[in-house]
């Protein structure tokens, strides 16, 4: 069976995999207004696939710090997920989550690294729930784990961690809104070759 060249993806496959993300967006917004009692908004704004190699610069650089939450994949899609914030990013996005004034939070404390693990589960848990149900497979998200760290250090655990079976990233921008602050991430997919092939026959375009 001849695996899927994710670099050569279709608009309408990308397009396909945009929807499932954008209602994984609408449903993690929901459950953060209900958490916060307020309301927050998740937009989409862009999705692309990028090979792993490339993610370190892709993210600024093997020296940038961002905080990544990283939770590994089991069921009928193998591989991991990543959401990760920019250093200053994750500092704003805890403020939006603590209700404090933007700017407030410079280091990332016990309660503010606990919001930031709550708000990638949640995310996570969004994400996952809508692309199984509209793939109808199997995702089982593991405990997830929240590190700040150099990107190239994060990307060289998740290769170790995955036996470097993955070689392709689909790369979703997700942007949190907050009356007129907005914070933006970027959320990682990274599924075997075997798992998107699966993903993408189930979604209906895999001959694209």
């Amino acid at each position: 069976m001849a695996e899927i060249d994710v670099l050569k993806l279709s608009e309408r496959q990308l397009d396909a995999l945009k929807e499932v993300s954008s209602i994984g967006a609408g449903n993690a917004a929901t459950a953060l207004s209900q958490m916060l009692n307020r309301k927050v908004m998740m937009t989409v704004p862009h999705i692309r696939v990028v090979p792993i190699k490339d993610v370190t610069s892709f993210m600024g650089g093997p020296e940038n710090l961002v905080a990544g939450i990283y939770t590994r994949l089991l069921g009928d899609v193998f591989g991991s997920v990543l959401l990760t914030f920019p250093r200053d990013s994750s500092f704003a996005l805890t403020d939006i989550l603590m209700g404090k004034k933007i700017g407030t939070t410079r280091i990332l404390t016990g309660m503010s690294r606990s919001l930031l693990k709550e708000t990638g589960m949640i995310v996570t848990g969004a994400f996952l729930t809508a692309l199984s149900k509209m793939v109808k497979v199997t995702i089982i998200p593991r405990v997830p784990s929240l590190t700040l760290d150099m990107v190239g250090a994060i990307i060289d655990f998740i290769l170790i961690d995955l036996s470097q079976e993955v070689e392709y990233a689909i790369v979703i921008e997700v942007k949190f809104v907050e009356k007129q602050t907005k914070v933006s991430g970027h959320f990682f997919l990274m599924p075997n070759p075997g798992s998107l092939k699966l993903i993408l026959k189930a979604i209906g375009v895999e001959n694209d």
